[in-house]
């Protein structure tokens, strides 16, 4: 049985293109969740699709790259892809390809284990949510640091922006 076949809402069947096709829809910078479990039930044919798109734009001297976001572990044919091509910007949660290990290491791709969305301390409160590392960095120095230790780590941020290549430099 086809995956066509299995769908039987109208407007869900509706919806099935081909991976090229959505691709296309996915924009540079985007956010994009894929998951399943090393080999088994990630998507196979999206991650090529995406690795056309970014090839492509990257002939037109564009930059595409986007935030890959699995919920396990998956196989290489997903983020190595896409890695290879330095087609992802962020990768998050986890991660277990060689090329993607070796971008984050050098800092050509950012990557985190962990997403706090709010943090509390006794000097304040920071909602995270929705804002890139720096905003982040820049937010956790202004509302939850001790107000003797915000100059020298309002200056090591700025520095780290300046004189830092990699994850810090980026949005």
């Amino acid at each position: 049985m086809s995956p066509a076949e299995r769908i039987r809402n109208p407007l869900l069947k509706s919806k099935i293109m081909s991976a090229d096709a959505a691709a296309e829809l996915i924009p540079p910078g985007a956010n994009v969740g894929m998951s399943g479990f090393t080999g088994s039930g990630y998507p196979k044919q999206l991650p090529a699709a995406l690795v056309k798109r970014v090839k492509r734009a990257q002939a037109a001297g564009e930059e595409f790259r986007i935030g890959l976001w699995t919920g396990a572990s998956i196989a290489p044919e997903l983020d190595g892809v896409l890695a290879e091509v330095h087609g992802v910007q962020i990768r998050l949660p986890y991660q277990s390809d060689p090329t993607v290990r070796k971008q984050i290491n050098s800092r050509e791709m950012q990557y985190t284990e962990h997403d706090v969305q709010i943090l509390v301390t006794e000097q304040g409160l920071a909602d995270l949510r929705g804002l890139s590392p720096k905003q982040r960095a820049r937010l956790i120095i202004e509302k939850c640091a001790h107000p003797d230790y915000r100059p020298a780590l309002t200056e090591y941020y700025e520095r780290a922006l300046r004189e830092s290549p990699g994850n810090t430099r980026r949005t």
